[in-house]
């Protein structure tokens, strides 16, 4: 019986950084390959990401200025005020 990934998750938590950096290598490796052998009736997702890829560049094109993580950030400073400065338990940008 495999694993779950929930178990791989844990042990790869407990794995020094340069381990889990040739994990990360090793399940990228296999990840490219089995993109390249896969037909493209086995990726559904293709035509989808190809439309995100379009909607994407329409919206660079449309608003070449625009800077989605400089907005990201004011909102984020914005919530902070409305927020009186109070970050929550969950936070991860505090």
């Amino acid at each position: 019986m495999a694993p779950s990934l929930e178990a791989v998750l844990h042990m790869a938590d407990q794995l020094p950084p340069l381990d889990q950096a040739r994990l990360i290598e090793h399940l990228s490796r296999r990840l490219a390959l089995a993109a390249r052998t896969a037909s493209p009736t086995t990726q559904p997702g293709t035509a989808a990401w190809a439309r995100f890829f379009a909607v994407s560049d329409d919206i660079r094109a449309t608003h070449p200025d625009a800077n989605s993580a400089a907005r990201l950030e004011a909102d984020r400073r914005e919530r902070d005020t409305m927020l009186g400065g109070q970050h929550g338990a969950d936070d991860v940008h505090p």
